[in-house]
């Protein structure tokens, strides 16, 4: 299974995106980060990448949860992390909530 975990950014950082291998061993095969430009653009740069993704993780807090929206139907999900509870929740809306501990 081909995994991936994208981390938004526009302005102070970059968006940053990881596609694993999740075979018996885990193994980083992309590690992309985006330059500065608007969520559009870097959606579409991240396209040829996702064409693989059999599941993707995404930052869904702020802004996050917008752009999540513009992402290909590839099984994506909104992940947001807290300081406290380390057993993962699913929310009504279908993101996952888990401790950053526990990510």
């Amino acid at each position: 299974m081909i995994v991936a975990g994208l981390d938004l950014a526009k302005r102070s950082d970059h968006s940053a995106l990881v596609i694993i291998d999740a075979g018996p061993l885990l193994t980083v095969t992309h590690a992309l980060r985006l330059p500065h430009r608007p969520y559009r653009e870097q959606i579409e740069a991240l396209m040829p990448a996702l064409q693989a993704v059999d599941r993707l993780a995404y930052d869904g807090t702020g802004v996050g949860d917008a752009v999540g929206e513009m992402l290909p139907d590839i099984n994506a999900v909104g992940v947001v992390t807290t300081g406290s509870n380390p057993k993962p929740r699913m929310c009504d809306d279908g993101r996952v909530i888990i401790a950053k501990q526990a990510l």
